[in-house]
């Protein structure tokens, strides 16, 4: 009987013992594991997405043509008008300078095109949108005619009318 005491505390003993290694060893894995995925992978994934990322774009620039367009508009028996300020915006800090140096070869772009406006399409929003891009794409040409943008996409992102008369 002794000897049957003995062999069921000498196998106890040795599966608490496996059992006690296979919980450290798992602990150690399960530890090793987070510490792989919190302080070593982390940065790796983060750099990808960073450099996957698009570059955020500069604070955007505003600038305001002055004087005021006003411009005749043909339409039938009567003689009408608009009076047009015009605000443009850009995110290349350095375009407001070239602007302003070139601005009489921009008025007479604008001139043009709101002057080859029909009154009628005018009075919609739609006519006033498509004048809008009309211009942002006129404008766009002639800085990139001039030299003064190497693409149409550096220059004049958006316009605004901070004034619309008509009569």
């Amino acid at each position: 009987m002794a000897e049957a005491e003995q062999k069921k505390k000498s196998g106890g003993g040795g599966l608490m013992k496996t059992l006690a290694i296979v919980v450290f060893v798992a602990a150690i894995s399960l530890g090793g594991a987070w510490y792989y995925f919190n302080h070593l992978a982390a940065p790796a994934s983060t750099q990808e997405s960073e450099a996957e990322a698009p570059k955020p774009k500069a604070n955007p620039v505003y600038w305001q043509f002055e004087p005021s367009f006003v411009v005749n508009l043909p339409d039938g028996a009567y003689m009408r008008y608009v009076k047009l300020d015009i605000a443009v915006m850009m995110h290349d800090a350095e375009l407001p300078a070239v602007l302003d140096k070139h601005l009489p070869v921009l008025r007479s772009a604008v001139l043009m095109l709101v002057s080859s406006a029909q009154y009628d399409a005018l009075l919609t929003l739609d006519g006033k949108e498509a004048l809008r891009v009309a211009i942002i794409e006129a404008l766009n040409a002639r800085l990139l005619a001039l030299g003064a943008i190497a693409d149409a996409g550096e220059g004049i992102q958006d316009l605004y009318f901070t004034n619309f008369v008509m009569q």
